[in-house]
């Protein structure tokens, strides 16, 4: 943990860091309880061989 902000995410039980799947076609919307900055990678994973197909490199996210 290195901020206030991680600390709350653990003690909330909300640390992020999985796979998830999409919403709608290649799409995903999330919601965020945390503002700040919050480091981010995409991953394409294909849906029915769950095989790596490419990957963002990591970037950074601002929520005001």
């Amino acid at each position: 943990m290195t901020g206030h902000t991680d600390k709350a995410a653990y003690e909330a039980n909300s640390l992020r860091g999985d796979f998830y799947n999409s919403d709608v076609g290649f799409s995903r919307t999330e919601s965020l309880s945390y503002r700040g900055v919050h480091f981010v990678e995409a991953f394409l994973v294909g849906k029915s061989d769950g095989r790596l197909y490419g990957k963002s490199e990591p970037f950074y996210v601002v929520i005001e």
